[in-house]
């Protein structure tokens, strides 16, 4: 399957992988599909390992996917991260981007799964903002 998307309940955490051969529009149905049978997903911390490299996504992909959350939770009544698994040294600028597309969600970077799961792990455990 070219994106996987696993949901941990107790950790109200989501991980999805996303396979090498994946553009922007097969990534945008899959989040918006899972997102449509899960909509508490919506207000949960992700971790999207994209080492693949989609990366057609851009400003209006963005929006349409900030879209799918917002349909589930216009309001969200938690703070969440979105956490992307990258080596992209220059991955902060855009994620600042990114985070003006969402309410209450703030995008990340990690350079391992590993990494991300400690990043979340950190600001669940009451040590702030990852």
């Amino acid at each position: 399957m070219p994106v996987t998307i696993e949901s941990d309940s107790r950790k109200k955490r989501v991980q999805v992988t996303v396979d090498v051969d994946v553009r922007g529009p097969a990534f945008e149905r899959a989040i918006e599909a899972a997102l449509d049978r899960t909509p508490a997903l919506s207000e949960w911390d992700w971790i999207i390992d994209d080492h693949a490299g989609v990366d057609d996504i851009g400003v209006e992909g963005t929006a349409r996917i900030a879209g799918f959350y917002a349909r589930h939770a216009p309001e969200p009544t938690r703070d969440s991260y979105t956490v992307i698994v990258t080596s992209d040294r220059h991955f902060a600028p855009w994620g600042r981007v990114m985070d003006l597309h969402f309410r209450r969600r703030t995008h990340l970077a990690a350079p391992t799964v590993e990494a991300a799961h400690a990043l979340l792990d950190q600001r669940a455990d009451g040590a702030g903002a990852p």
